[in-house]
């Protein structure tokens, strides 16, 4: 996807939120960069800010200390989400060919003070983020593994196709031999 195709996805999600006029639609390029990922490529360096992702899939991982990194959730496209590597230092991995629009803290700052609706929108992607790490909790406290499997599957169908088994076992905190048996059974 090129970069005007996704800027302008990227001002229709916005106007969906919060109308803006067009001295403020005039701006925006200004606070935008565009980033594009591979499959398997992730953000180089840590970013603070509101991600828009304009087209692909993303998945989410937190690396605790030594451990194995733990998916925390999958961002499909047309979803902001905003990250703070200070709160919870996330590491964003492409599912598919990703098209980002980047907005940096201080770009959010000044816009929220020229336009202080925008922080509708912050919330609302906040909001997002919560959603999803909340749902990952509330199927990890499911004591049955099919039963994490089928929440996850009514949750996930859009994009199912496009994850590997292994990323849904890690998600789930399956073990993915474990996660393979049962999962060929139910599908």
């Amino acid at each position: 996807m090129e970069a005007g195709f996704a800027f302008k996805l990227f001002v229709q999600a916005i106007e969906r939120e919060v109308p803006l006029p067009k001295q403020m639609l005039e701006r925006i390029p200004y606070w935008v960069l565009f980033h594009r990922l591979d499959p398997g490529e992730q953000l180089a360096e840590p970013f603070s800010g509101m991600v828009f992702i304009a087209s692909g899939l993303l998945k989410a991982y937190v690396v605790h200390g030594q451990h194995q990194p733990v998916i925390v959730r999958f961002i499909p496209s047309g979803r902001f989400t905003v990250l703070v590597p200070d709160h919870l230092p996330q590491v964003l991995r492409a599912v598919l060919p990703t098209s980002l629009l980047l907005v940096g803290f201080q770009a959010m700052l000044d816009a929220y003070h020229l336009q202080p609706e925008l922080l509708s929108l912050y919330r609302m992607a906040i909001q997002q983020n919560m959603s999803d790490i909340q749902f990952r909790y509330r199927l990890l406290e499911e004591r049955f593994a099919e039963q994490r499997i089928r929440l996850f599957l009514s949750r996930h169908a859009g994009i199912l196709p496009y994850l590997k088994k292994k990323d849904i076992a890690n998600y789930l905190h399956l073990d993915y031999n474990y996660f393979v048996r049962l999962y060929s059974r139910m599908v």
